[in-house]
């Protein structure tokens, strides 16, 4: 190999050199610039996941109280109609187990899925 090519030849690879050492710097870069937005993110999610609690939950938490208010009021008149008894035929007793039921049932699924 003569003196210019190696000349050439080191020049080549001087240049590769920097080449990675921008690339190396560009990937330090870029991860402390990802970083960063990791940090933003997790500090977003914190500020929203405050925003919700403070806001949205008291709002979801009454909605659930103005399902479960009456129902219950649905239920505790059926079960004080179905002790009682008196009065009622049996397509009305019948009519009211159905809804006792049918009340319970939607109860449940506010419980199950719905309280917080």
């Amino acid at each position: 190999m003569s003196l210019a090519q190696s000349l050439t030849l080191a020049s080549q690879l001087h240049q590769m050199s920097l080449h990675l050492l921008d690339q190396l710097e560009w990937s330090t870069r870029a991860r402390a610039d990802l970083q960063a937005v990791q940090r933003n993110a997790q500090r977003l999610e914190r500020s929203l996941s405050r925003a919700i609690q403070e806001q949205i939950i008291p709002e979801y938490d009454q909605w659930v109280h103005e399902l479960r208010n009456p129902l219950n009021v649905v239920i505790g008149y059926t079960e004080i109609w179905l002790e009682a008894e008196q009065g009622l035929s049996d397509d009305q007793q019948r009519e009211l187990r159905a809804l006792h039921h049918d009340a319970m049932q939607l109860a449940e699924l506010i419980a199950t899925h719905l309280d917080s």
